[in-house]
């Protein structure tokens, strides 16, 4: 009885803080953030998207319509890079990316984290489009 009364006592210790601890991948204090470093502030905001995209893409259980999802908008950031690489900013790509970013950050199924970093890198989208089409990053390489 007693050896029962234990175990039931430490399993639920263990369950708790396992769910306390949201594993790796995740930058605690409330930053918010996801991932392994670096913030969007300086960086290209199309990698980081594709980054952070990858990174909870990997780690989240997620339904067939979700991972459909991640994956269209991880394919229409990496097309971006291909052809501004190539000289042509093409913000259609970017929009269709935050698209299904939205869809995304708003899917239960994921940690509340992840969808607002998913949040966060449409927003910094978002402003990188709104620069691109006033003409701020003419001959934009992949590079922000």
């Amino acid at each position: 009885m007693r050896t029962t009364i234990l175990m039931t006592i430490i399993w639920t210790a263990l369950a708790t803080a396992h769910d306390s601890n949201p594993g790796p991948g995740y930058r605690g204090g409330g930053g918010g953030g996801y991932g392994y470093g670096a913030s969007s502030r300086g960086n290209d905001p199309v990698r980081l998207a594709i980054r952070d995209l990858e990174t909870i893409y990997s780690r989240a259980r997620v339904d067939h319509h979700e991972r459909d999802h991640f994956r269209k908008a991880i394919g229409a950031l990496r097309e971006f890079e291909d052809r501004a690489y190539r000289g042509r900013f093409d913000e259609h790509l970017i929009n269709r990316a935050i698209e299904d970013m939205s869809h995304l950050a708003a899917a239960q199924q994921l940690h509340p984290r992840a969808r607002g970093v998913i949040g966060e890198r449409m927003r910094d989208l978002r402003g990188f489009c709104e620069r691109g089409s006033r003409g701020g990053y003419p001959g934009y390489r992949g590079r922000y």
